[in-house]
């Protein structure tokens, strides 16, 4: 029984040197992912994209990138949609949507839909990791 009771405070005395406080709370909060969002057409001092609508064609595509780590799921959002009519009904589509997934060395991209109504429209087009990592660009139709 006096063995019992040694080990019990030796084990309570040899506990309350660690400070689990002091372990818990240095933690540090990993930085966040990088993360950029960009365009290969031409831009303007402004910082607007310029993409120049092809004439005589009902619709078109253009291309987005991103940039981050290797393998990131990216999700794509914009708040610019187009109407379609289809069996006695209007449908909005966003320009862009869905998500992709980068490559081995960090780079992503997306096709996003534009037609003729949109030149003369500065379009908005968001890619991210998360609500809290986020990117956009501008990009007006000419």
């Amino acid at each position: 029984m006096k063995v019992i009771i040694l080990f019990i405070l030796m084990f309570v005395v040899g506990c309350g040197d660690v400070d689990f406080d002091e372990i818990l709370g240095n933690e540090e909060t990993p930085p966040p992912t990088p993360f950029r969002v960009y365009m290969e057409y031409p831009k303007d001092e402004n910082g607007y994209y310029h993409f120049t609508y092809p004439k005589g064609s009902n619709s078109s595509y253009g291309r987005v990138y991103c940039e981050t780590l290797p393998t990131q799921r990216v999700f794509w959002y914009s708040p610019n949609e187009f109407q379609t009519y289809h069996q006695q009904q209007w449908f909005s589509t966003p320009i862009i949507q869905y998500s992709t997934y980068t490559s081995n060395d960090g780079i992503g991209n997306q096709l996003f839909y534009v037609y003729e109504l949109f030149v003369g429209d500065t379009l908005i087009i968001m890619g991210g990791l998360s609500d809290e990592n986020y990117d956009y660009v501008e990009l007006i139709i000419d």
